[in-house]
């Protein structure tokens, strides 16, 4: 992937991360490693659930429903020790290729996803078709308002980004439009 980085196509209007085309979609050039390594070495279990959403499109309340669903014979929704009292969901359900503990190596990040228990429900790439994939689809007017936001907020919060906040509701528009934005273009994440 170090070779093919350079080659990609480069979008940099979307603060605050430069974002490089692969696969059909805009991605943040930091994950790309993981994202290579997931497709390479992934080996999913026919149990395994693989939740999918475009960012800011409420992953966070899919991973929740999804944690107590599959994990409520050990876990009672009303039990005090249960998980999603005392953690955030996207601590119960792992992004796979966003997650600083698991960005270390392709064979890390394979062993770490071979360790889950079956069945084993995770956020992110690598789904094989045998696998069950839950999609939750935003209107993508609530998408992009969400995203919009919240790239501005981190971008505040982290000092990075001053592209982003100064991004008008019109550029902003524009580069979603156009797909050129994390993870686009919506609809074809959505299709996909």
């Amino acid at each position: 992937m170090a070779e093919l980085l350079p080659s990609l196509p480069l979008e940099t209007r979307c603060p605050p991360l430069p974002l490089r085309r692969y696969n059909g979609f805009w991605l943040p050039e930091a994950v790309l490693t993981e994202v290579a390594a997931i497709h390479a070495c992934l080996q999913p279990r026919p149990s395994d659930v693989f939740l999918a959403s475009f960012p800011k499109s409420n992953t966070t309340w899919l991973k929740a429903l999804a944690f107590a669903t599959a994990h409520r014979a050990r876990h009672p929704p009303s039990g005090a020790g249960h998980p999603l009292r005392r953690m955030n969901p996207h601590e119960c359900v792992r992004f796979m290729e966003m997650d600083p503990e698991l960005r270390r190596d392709a064979s890390s990040l394979v062993e770490e996803f071979e360790a889950m228990e079956s069945p084993s429900i995770t956020g992110g790439e690598g789904a094989a078709p045998a696998s069950r994939i839950v999609y939750l689809c935003r209107n993508p007017k609530d998408a992009f308002v969400s995203g919009l936001f919240f790239v501005k907020k981190v971008s505040s919060a982290y000092g990075v980004g001053a592209e982003a906040r100064s991004l008008s509701l019109e550029e902003a528009l524009e580069l979603f439009c156009e797909g050129r934005l994390f993870a686009g273009p919506q609809w074809k994440h959505v299709l996909q």
